[in-house]
């Protein structure tokens, strides 16, 4: 380790799932490299910074050196940093082959490892009880006057004012997320097990952390230098997606059964049709967490106890991708055709950019499965719709076509369909007392639930059928090089 890059996004698990040009893969792995730059540093111009970080934290032997800077400051904030290297773990995961086919791979994956060298650090990795984890190291204050990453606007290499690290004894959100891409990245580095087990370690460790009772508050409540900027909505899908990728990791079937525990959903508001919660963010991670979990259904097909509650997961995957279909009108979309995640507000790419990823997965994981579509209300569609979706997201965010202007809601209901905002805000999907209705003039009657639809004795939904179930349980999906290795079963 010794230095921090610059976090770069559009992301490659976006390209590399679309088969996108090598300068889309090429220009969203090109990071802005700091510190003690490695050998591999591909910006020759950039110099050695933030050599003295954390010197102040005697626990962490040469410090708090390395890891990401943010964007454009030089703050490293650990919650979208650890969220960045899972969802690269899980491009590689599932994409292997297309990044060794691009010459890609080594590239990737060092990218990985430098994240999650510096995650290692920030918590006692080597024990398997913790009491503290370091949530953020420099940062700013609002209306501060005095030298920070914000008051000084400037280069890392010239930083020379005081930057601290910031010490915390609880967050769930934070240490979800990072025994998630720990736990993926073990997956990733499987070849070199010492380094995998290393992580598969660490994972448990700040997981056990972030499930400890006594210490469910939130990482950015009361953090003057954490909340105004990457501020915690909540910690429940942060126990799925940390559950779910621990799983995958291990095998240990206690994960599993965590993940699809139902308070676990019924916090996190998984199975309400609350049109935010459909937008995956380093903030939200509900809808990639019950994407994930959808692909042990299809492919692991594990049955009882846990069928129940993967059917409902999968069912709500199925609604979040109608919701992504400019047919629905759930989101604005702008002239160019681009979707509005964020109502309008500033840095929409990052949401564009993982919903596209989030819907050419799920594509995929259908079409390995022998799954032509699936259903939205009365109508079947297919799974090229999705890859159509996110192949146009990418290319308008790689042209000037898209205008921040934002397109009026289609009047004309004979030819699109709308669902109201005001449904998605309250309409809780398993109560099929109340319906959501779309096409208001043409098809007033049809439900977005269909009327084939149900709801168990345990609320669980079921409804948005794959036009035909998966018969064979098979695990080759996408033809992942790993794919084995995620549908293990065993216990540890």
């Amino acid at each position: 380790m010794g230095s921090a890059k610059k976090i770069v996004m559009t992301p490659a698990y976006l390209c590399i799932s679309l088969d996108l040009k090598l300068v889309c893969i090429n220009g969203s792995l090109t990071y802005t490299e700091a510190g003690k730059l490695p050998k591999n540093n591909n910006i020759p111009w950039r110099r050695d910074s933030g050599l003295q970080d954390g010197s102040e934290a005697t626990d962490v032997k040469g410090g708090l050196v390395g890891g990401y800077y943010d964007a454009g400051d030089n703050t490293k904030f650990h919650f979208p940093m650890s969220f960045a290297m899972t969802m690269l773990s899980w491009s590689v995961i599932e994409y292997e082959h297309k990044y060794r086919a691009i010459g890609e791979y080594d590239h990737v994956t060092d990218l990985i490892k430098w994240g999650t060298d510096y995650l290692l650090l920030t918590f006692n990795s080597s024990a398997t009880k913790i009491d503290k984890i370091y949530g953020q190291f420099g940062g700013s204050q609002n209306g501060s006057q005095t030298p920070d990453d914000h008051y000084c606007w400037q280069r890392p290499e010239d930083m020379d004012y005081t930057r601290k690290s910031i010490t915390l004894t609880s967050g769930p959100d934070l240490a979800g997320e990072m025994a998630a891409a720990l736990a993926s990245a073990s997956i990733v580095f499987r070849n070199n097990p010492t380094y995998s087990k290393k992580l598969v370690s660490g994972a448990k460790t700040v997981f056990a952390f972030a499930r400890d009772g006594g210490r469910r508050t939130s990482y950015s409540r009361g953090q003057p230098f954490i909340e105004p900027y990457y501020n915690s909505s909540g910690y429940f899908d942060e126990y799925m997606w940390g559950a779910a990728w621990l799983f995958y990791a291990t095998g240990n079937s206690s994960y599993f059964s965590l993940a699809t525990n139902p308070g676990i959903p019924r916090n996190a508001k998984a199975f309400y049709m609350i049109r935010d919660l459909s937008v995956l963010s380093w903030d939200n991670k509900l809808p990639a967490a019950m994407l994930l979990l959808t692909r042990i259904r299809l492919f692991l097909s594990p049955g009882y106890p846990y069928e129940d509650m993967l059917r409902s997961y999968h069912n709500v995957t199925g609604l979040t991708m109608c919701s992504y279909l400019q047919r629905y009108n759930v989101f604005n979309w702008t002239r160019g055709g681009m979707i509005e995640l964020n109502h309008g507000r500033a840095q929409n790419l990052q949401y564009v950019a993982n919903a596209a990823f989030l819907a050419s997965v799920f594509a995929d994981y259908l079409n390995a499965s022998g799954v032509p579509g699936w259903n939205c209300g009365p109508s079947f569609i297919p799974i090229s719709a999705l890859k159509d979706f996110a192949a146009s997201q990418i290319s308008t965010s790689y042209t000037s076509s898209a205008q921040i202007t934002t397109t009026q809601n289609n009047s004309d209901h004979s030819r699109t369909a709308q669902i109201t905002t005001e449904q998605l805000r309250s309409q809780n999907i398993s109560d099929h007392n109340k319906t959501t209705q779309i096409a208001a003039d043409q098809i007033r009657s049809q439900k977005l639930i269909s009327d084939h639809s149900c709801s168990d004795q345990h609320g669980h939904i079921c409804s948005v059928k794959p036009a035909r179930s998966n018969q064979q349980g098979q695990t080759d999906m996408v033809k992942p090089v790993r794919s084995n290795q995620l549908g293990q079963t065993r216990s540890d």
